[in-house]
């Protein structure tokens, strides 16, 4: 009997390995791409660096939910299939460490998307993730996105609507007084850490003023 829950111990540690090292091999698929950068996708003519869409294989470590109203309140869950499957969009290396971030879409062929950027040892196992951009359409309009300064410090900014009543996530959204938040965040000892938040007075947004990047508002910070 101990020598069958010993196989079965080893053989668990062996698949939850396996799924962990969903990165290994993925570090030579991409040119690193240098910060800052403003779109979690990358750019230029590098076919290996952006727009080489490589899919990642099944991993309960990449959060699948896909948000079906603007709060965020509500979602469904992406399949591992031809059209919701996680895909790698870019990869950037942390400066003075072994460390590289990927930028991962989630549902990227459908009206729902999100951009979660995986932190990942040298390894390839996952050491955090951090949701980063939230959208629908197209056209885009986002609840949430991200940036990545010339300091690799990482600023999540997004609009919360004071309501409750779950908001459409297309242009028949009305409008709604809500608040913007900015969260930034620094990589330390394998982990994003918040570094500062600020947050926004009140206003009222509608369809257009989510349309834009969202670190271009003239929102007043509190």
């Amino acid at each position: 009997m101990k020598q069958v829950s010993l196989t079965i111990i080893l053989l668990l540690s062996f698949t939850a390995a396996r799924s962990q090292a969903v990165f290994s091999s993925l570090a030579e698929s991409f040119t690193p791409v240098p910060a800052p950068v403003d779109r979690l996708y990358g750019s230029g003519q590098d076919a290996k660096r952006a727009h080489s869409v490589i899919t990642l294989p099944p991993s309960h470590l990449i959060p699948l939910q896909l948000y079906t109203n603007f709060q965020c309140t509500e979602y469904i869950e992406a399949a591992y299939d031809d059209i919701s499957e996680p895909f790698v969009l870019m990869m950037m290396n942390i400066p003075e460490t072994a460390l590289k971030l990927y930028s991962v879409m989630v549902g990227g062929w459908t009206e729902y998307s999100k951009i979660v950027l995986v932190l990942v040892d040298a390894d390839g196992c996952v050491l955090d993730t951090l949701e980063a951009q939230v959208c629908w359409g197209p056209p885009a309009m986002y609840a949430k996105q991200a940036r990545i300064d010339e300091n690799y410090t990482i600023t999540v900014y997004s609009i919360h609507a004071e309501t409750d009543t779950p908001l459409p996530i297309d242009r028949t959204i009305p409008r709604f007084r809500g608040w913007r938040e900015d969260e930034e965040f620094r990589v330390v000892n394998g982990q994003f850490v918040k570094s500062n938040l600020i947050r926004y007075k009140p206003q009222f947004y509608s369809y257009p003023d989510l349309t834009r990047d969202l670190w271009q508002g003239a929102e007043i910070p509190m």
